[in-house]
């Protein structure tokens, strides 16, 4: 054999360790890119992680918010029924109410009409009381009520005691000359 075989039987040799030395590191390398991969890949997550944990906390924090609005509107609700009620109630006191008033006021007026038929009866007995020219005792409208205090001023008016002691008509005229009929009876 001669040298120069021998020396291109080593470099091929030589060549061919090369390539299967480059074939391992390739292959070597080849999961360390793939851990490095993995890694970066798993750090993103982590990142991400925490944004959707800070997102889910604000879903969370809403979906509370929005529970208490909904308990908020339900009390309103109920609070508005409530008033509701309570407002048809008065209306139905009110209407009560109304309804005494109106059967009182019947009463009143039916009082009225028979305390006027009654002086009407008094002043045509009355013989100080000249009922053609329009004499007599009237009630006027602001005398009828008391206010509430059960007592009126103008009672003593009405039946002629004027507090003068001369048994004078309250509403006889000053001006008109004394009755000629006052001691007949």
């Amino acid at each position: 054999m001669n040298t120069s075989t021998i020396i291109w039987i080593i470099v091929a040799i030589v060549v061919v360790l090369i390539i299967i030395g480059i074939i391992v590191a390739v292959k070597r390398k080849a999961p360390d890119k793939k851990r490095h991969q993995a890694a970066r890949i798993r750090e993103e997550a982590a990142q991400e992680q925490s944004a959707v944990q800070a997102r889910e906390a604000e879903v969370q924090e809403q979906r509370a918010q929005a529970k208490r609005a909904e308990a908020d509107a339900e009390a309103q609700a109920a609070e508005a029924k409530r008033r509701e009620a309570e407002a048809e109630q008065r209306s139905v006191e009110a209407d009560q109410l109304n309804h005494e008033v109106g059967q009182r006021d019947q009463e009143v007026e039916a009082k009225r009409r028979e305390q006027e038929e009654r002086l009407k009866r008094a002043d045509e007995l009355d013989p100080d009381v000249d009922t053609r020219r329009g004499e007599g005792t009237e009630l006027r409208r602001d005398d009828r009520r008391d206010g509430g205090t059960g007592a009126r001023d103008d009672d003593f008016d009405r039946r002629g005691d004027s507090g003068d002691g001369g048994g004078a008509h309250p509403e006889r005229r000053s001006d008109l000359p004394p009755d000629t009929d006052r001691g007949r009876h």
